[in-house]
């Protein structure tokens, strides 16, 4: 139907060739590759990609995220004037060169899931509820690897004890520590709310990581949040030999607002003469 559709297309309009463009062809197999990555498929040595003949280069192929999505791609490079491809002929040439698909598939699928659902916004919330979504949210995602030990804990933050999440690697010890400020718009989430993503990190790092609570929003507006990012790295750094860390191999991390205010954090440190980042 495509292709009739395409023929019919050029006709009406003074086109006699249509080609996909060098930027649409690479986008494309990368988004096949993407899609590939999430199945098993390319984890065995087949001809699928191209195992089957020696010295071919590893490509995967065939399209693993369905009839429906691979039609979906099609109509959105009609609707936008054949996105991705060059029309020549009697009438001129014509290009509307890009990507047709930027988003891997899982992701695609699950924004696509949301928006069938039409949620309120969460920024549209009461902070009680938003928060509240981001427990149910957390609770219904893939756990993370396995670690050698989980330690839950208090440290001093600029005003009261606040809560730490320690993660060890399973290998021996010490380990270079990481102080590690979770996301969430400095008004969601805890030491424990980003723990898949922590987990993840401890074991590729094989490092200590340490994710460290702070006052929220709007209960205690700024900069509460960038004291206490201050307070927990001076307090992991006084304390690493006891955590199981080494002295002196200290780095700070972040996802959303803990990256603001693990960034905050180094340009604190350097102006102050420390902890050493």
């Amino acid at each position: 139907e495509l292709v009739a559709e395409t023929v019919a297309y050029l006709r009406a309009n003074g086109f006699d060739s249509i080609e996909a463009t060098p930027t649409a062809e690479a986008g494309w197999m990368q988004h096949v590759d993407d899609a590939g990555s999430i199945t098993m498929f390319p984890q065995a040595n087949s001809w699928y990609v191209g195992a089957n003949i020696p010295g071919k280069p590893r490509v995967f192929m065939p399209y693993a995220a369905g009839v429906d999505f691979y039609a979906a791609a099609c109509a959105d490079v009609v609707e936008q004037g054949y996105l991705g491809f060059r029309l020549t002929g009697p009438a001129g040439s014509r290009c509307h060169d890009g990507v047709v698909r930027r988003l891997q598939p899982d992701v695609q699928m699950v924004l696509e899931m949301v928006a069938a659902m039409n949620p309120p916004a969460l920024e549209s919330l009461p902070v009680e509820a938003a928060r509240a979504v981001m427990v149910e949210t957390n609770a219904a995602r893939p756990p993370g690897p396995d670690v050698g030990e989980i330690v839950d804990g208090g440290f001093p933050g600029a005003t009261g004890e606040l809560e730490y999440r320690l993660y060890r690697p399973a290998s021996p010890g010490p380990h270079p520590v990481v102080v590690y400020f979770h996301g969430g718009g400095w008004v969601l989430g805890d030491a424990a709310s980003d723990d898949p993503l922590c987990r993840d990190l401890c074991v590729r790092s094989d490092a200590l990581v340490v994710s460290m609570n702070y006052r929220h929003a709007p209960e205690h507006p700024f900069p509460a949040a960038a004291d206490d990012g201050v307070a927990a790295v001076q307090w992991v750094a006084d304390n690493a030999a006891a955590l199981g860390g080494i002295p002196g191999r200290l780095a700070v991390a972040g996802w959303s607002a803990g990256g603001n205010i693990a960034a905050g954090v180094c340009q604190w440190a350097r102006d102050h003469g420390g902890p050493h980042i």
